[in-house]
């Protein structure tokens, strides 16, 4: 970056506690600045080198200067970052006479400003003007589909959990429906049995939520690293080291979970209240609600049902299109649980009776009898498991998919390629004769090479590849479709393309058309010769010879090599060949991972690869999982309630005669004879669901997602049979259950209290993690011009010297420092007064110019400072810049005489002792532009012009004055002109 240009951007450098960091930056090559959190992080200081690797090369670069961030965000988002001047970079990476990015602040849209203007035509073909938004949404747009599929599945472990509270807010209101009763009948009010209810669920939810909360923090600080290597791997460059809890996550997390609880508890309430007192002290008043609520539950369900296969087949192709229709598929499906199990039961009974007798029977009757009890927590695990089942299935397809991808791609032996932070994209160069040195092993036979970059299309950025390939490396593609005449011959020769899936698909190409490319010579017509199946890069890419790179772009550098070995060859004894090469020419790094290369063999690169894949999931795994404990401690708890409901029940059937472990299988087939209405039926409809939305997927390429196939979830399954087999412990071990009433008292106080304790606590973090208020700029230094201090080896005021005009006017390079200085009092026609002050310093860093090899580098550097005073407004308006010389950016000359400083400029004729001279300078609120004519020879300041500014030799200048100046010109005050005059 530039120093000088940094400051209204970003305000980092302001906060270094280091002097004389621009003067290291701009004159020493293969210096950097790092944040104090990266000096900790790396365990360097000041003078302190570290080692990098630039494409092939090993450079040591030295720390010149530690900054401390301005807040908390740029502490994370620069800890992991270097921070060196244009010249340097261009320099290290090769870049002279280039830019990667030119920042700029406009008050006016950017169409506006750039719109024919003159400015974009010296620019590049592949030059992009973009706004800041649009780039934020570029970048919304690649991570879109992540946080979608992430929030899907969150949300859908929400519903379940909705389930769930909705089970255990009946239970708790059926075990009370005696309680209920009695107090409806001593004078409770139906609103108060309402309110009793919902407050219980807030004071429980509210717990929970809280819990929540904590739980996610600690789940999002572990997997901070997952998401992010994850981001890394397929889109772009992280630096996140911690978790930020904005309040507005928070409080939408407390919403969610809040108002979850309450409106799962809505119809436990109001079922409380809305039955009259005689009819709630019967028992069996509960199974008949609960049954009827099933048959309306089935209805709605198959409703859902049909909604949402409508929803899929004549929906948009849109993401959250589809996942509402997957959603309203396994909803509907939930919901006809209860019903289907019922079904089954009764379908199930006689063949049961018969072929087990009683037992057989009393099973079946007992699950349809439990039913009431038991249907909304099989609606929450089938929602698990059919949401489970059908992720895993989709991944572990995609898996196989992406593996056999690889086998048929991957047909080169070994793989060479510059280290990168992204896996699948690669800006780094490998050295040329490197390239010529492995290509010509006797070991090879056939050496390609890969040059890939970005250019231009219809005003859209694009990935482009360039390659030659053996016959052995055509033959790997796997077109999807192709033009009938396509042979590779002409592919290598003529202006030729053959595009990846994904990118056809975002950029709707066909195979036929032409696709334009910005290239140096200006747009030039790509033949689409076929589409291929690809999953290396989700953004997808455009696929050429590189003679056409070379012809249309004249690039022939080398991103990576792949060699195709002889017959017979070890394959493993090359790669460690070569990198024991690479080590003899890297300074003896003695490890393969600190190689300025990678060097990898097919099998090797396959399985990366693979882990990149696996990685990807990860996250999406543990989300599986968390949904299928939430159902498994879901229908735990609520066979765990039926059990005890059953207490009479199974004290009479011991009295009777049946032993504990006749009860106990009893109880675990019941639970196991759940299944039939749950797992085996509903998977089956939501497999169509799962097709539909892996193809949109697959079409859009937003996520690694396949076709379905058959799987298993052993965790959902061994969860379940944890369900069935406690109750029937518990059975065995108590022969008999107590009912208990529920006692009111201060005991809500305890989870109050607890609650209390745990907002105030929550708050407490998310304070600690806000982003922090940007500190005040401090601005550049002085001191950080001056440099180090040192005047060794420039012109010093010893002493009165001649003065030579007009020479004297223009700059003096020997001397470190120097300034023109000017001031003035100005007046319009009808009396309104100015008073302005406008100076231009050069500062030299060192005495001699450092050796460039960038036009960026310097060691001159200007300082400017422009104030003006209106008077009768009582106003005052100031300002200042710095830059350096080079590249027409400031500067100073004697003939004609000029001092500039980018558009701040002072300007003499060059014929008359450099009079008339004329002053320019500009910002936001004034503008102003004079003519100076001197009415007075000039004064000497001083001894003879020699200035003395302390008792120390050479603490002085060289100092002269024009007194009386007559000045004209026009002055602008917020867009008002003025025409003034004044000395």
């Amino acid at each position: 970056m530039d120093p000088f240009a940094e400051r209204p951007f970003r305000q980092f450098l302001q906060q270094t506690s280091t002097p004389g960091i621009i003067s290291a930056l701009l004159t020493q090559p293969n210096t950097i600045l790092v944040s104090e959190q990266g000096a900790e992080m790396l365990n360097v200081e000041k003078g302190s080198e570290i080692p990098i690797l630039v494409g092939s090369r090993n450079v040591m670069l030295k720390v010149v200067g530690i900054f401390n961030a301005t807040n908390d965000f740029s502490a994370q988002v620069l800890r992991q970052m270097m921070i060196m001047d244009i010249s340097t970079a261009q320099e290290l990476f090769s870049m002279q006479g280039k830019l990667s990015r030119v920042d700029l602040i406009q008050k006016e849209s950017y169409q506006e400003i750039f719109s024919g203007n003159e400015f974009l035509q010296g620019l590049s073909q592949n030059t992009k003007i973009q706004s800041v938004n649009e780039s934020l949404e570029a970048g919304e747009r690649l991570t879109r589909a992540f946080r979608v599929n992430l929030t899907a599945l969150s949300l859908l472990t929400l519903v379940v959990g909705m389930f769930l509270i909705y089970n255990t807010m009946t239970f708790s209101v059926v075990q009370r429906f005696g309680l209920l009763g009695r107090m409806r009948v001593i004078g409770m009010t139906r609103k108060e049995v309402f309110n009793w209810i919902l407050l219980e669920a807030l004071i429980i939810g509210s717990l929970g939520t809280v819990m929540g909360l904590f739980l996610g923090m600690i789940l999002a600080e572990s997997l901070l690293n997952q998401v992010t290597q994850t981001m890394n791997d397929l889109y772009f460059v992280q630096t996140v080291s911690s978790v930020q809890f904005s309040p507005i996550t928070l409080s939408k997390s407390i919403l969610l979970g809040i108002g979850a609880t309450l409106f799962s508890a809505y119809l436990p309430a109001r079922e409380a209240s809305s039955v009259k007192p005689a009819l709630i002290l019967k028992n069996s008043l509960t199974e008949e609600i609960q049954q009827n609520r099933f048959t309306i539950l089935g209805v709605f369900g198959v409703f859902g049902i049909l909604t949402g296969f409508a929803t899929l087949i004549w929906g948009s192709d849109g993401l959250w299109v589809s996942y509402s229709g997957v959603f309203l598929l396994i909803i509907g499906s939930a919901m006809m649980v209860p019903m289907m199990t019922r079904i089954f039961s009764r379908i199930l009974k006689p063949v049961f009776s018969l072929i087990f007798g009683v037992f057989g029977g009393m099973t079946l009757r007992g699950i349809e009898s439990q039913l009431g009890r038991t249907g909304i927590a099989i609606a929450a695990l089938t929602i698990a498991v059919a949401a489970t089942n059908s992720l895993d299935l989709m991944v572990s397809s995609f898996r196989t998919a992406v593996s056999s991808w690889l086998e048929s791609q991957l047909r080169a032996d070994i793989y060479i390629s510059p280290p990168s932070l992204l896996s699948n994209q690669n800006s780094q160069f490998i050295d040329p004769e490197l390239i010529k040195k492995y290509s010509s092993l006797p070991e090879v036979e056939y050496a390609s090479y890969y040059r890939r970059f970005q250019t231009d299309s219809k005003g859209l950025r694009i990935n482009v590849h360039g390659v030659n390939l053996p016959e052995k490396g055509e033959k790997a593609f796997r077109f999807k479709e192709k033009i009938k005449d396509f042979d590779w011959n002409g592919f290598r020769e003529k202006p030729m393309v053959i595009v990846s899936e994904p990118l056809a698909v975002k950029k709707n190409l066909m195979v036929g058309e032409n696709l334009i490319l910005e290239t140096p010579e200006g747009s030039i017509n790509f033949k689409i010769a076929g589409i291929f199946h690809d999953y290396a890069a989700e953004q997808g890419f455009a696929l050429m010879s590189r003679k056409n790179v070379k012809r249309f772009w004249q690039d022939d550098q080398i991103n990576s090599m792949a060699l195709y070995l002889k017959p017979e060859i070890q394959i493993q004894e090359v790669v460690q060949r070569i990198e024991n090469d690479l080590i003899e020419n890297s300074g003896n790094l003695g490890s393969s991972s600190e190689l300025p290369l990678n060097v990898r063999s097919n099998t090797e690169l396959r399985k990366t690869s693979l882990s990149i894949f696996d990685r990807t999931f990860a996250i999406t795994g543990i989300l599986k999982l968390l949904l299928g404990g939430v159902a498994v401690i879901g229908i735990f708890s609520a066979l765990m309630s039926v059990q005890l409901e059953r207490s009479r029940e199974f004290a009479v059937l011991r009295a009777i005669g049946m032993t504990p472990l006749e009860i106990g299988k009893m109880v675990c087939s019941q639970c196991m004879l759940t299944d039939p209405g749950d797992q085996s039926s509903i998977i089956r409809v939501v497999f169509p669901a799962s097709d539909r939305i892996l193809h949109f997927l697959q079409q859009s390429h937003y996520s690694l997602f396949g076709s379905t196939c058959c799987g298993d979830l052993p965790i959902v399954e061994d969860g379940k049979k944890l369900t069935c087999f406690s109750p029937e412990r518990r059975v065995k071990v108590s022969e008999s259950y107590s009912r208990s009433g529920i006692k009111l008292g201060k005991w809500y106080l305890i989870p109050l209290a607890i609650l209390c304790f745990l907002t105030i606590t929550t708050w407490i973090l998310l304070a600690r993690n806000e982003v922090g208020i940007e500190k005040k700029d401090s601005g550049l230094k002085v001191s950080d011009l001056m440099g180090d201090g040192i005047q060794e080896g420039f012109s010093m005021a010893t002493g009165p010297r001649p003065f030579h005009f007009p020479e004297d006017h223009g700059p003096h390079p020997d001397f470190r420092n120097e300034w023109w200085y000017y001031t003035g009092n100005l007046e319009a026609p009808n009396g309104r007064r100015f008073g302005y002050q406008f100076t231009l310093f050069r500062n030299a860093l060192s005495p001699k110019s450092p050796e460039k090899t960038s036009n960026w580098r310097t060691n001159q550097i200007y300082m400017g400072h422009f104030a003006l005073t209106d008077v009768e407004e009582n106003r005052f308006f100031f300002s200042e810049r710095f830059s350096r010389e080079n590249i027409e950016l400031a500067g100073s000359k004697t003939k004609p005489f000029r001092v500039w400083l980018e558009n701040w400029e002072v300007t003499g004729d060059s014929t008359k002792d450099h009079f008339p001279q004329t002053i320019r300078a500009k910002t936001e609120e004034v503008e102003l532009e004079l003519e100076l004519t001197s009415l007075k020879p000039f004064v000497l300041q001083g001894n003879q012009g020699h200035s003395q500014k302390g008792s120390r030799p050479g603490n002085a200048s060289f100092y002269y004055s024009f007194t009386r100046m007559k000045t004209q010109g026009v002055l602008k005050i917020q867009g008002t002109p003025f025409q003034v005059q004044g000395h």
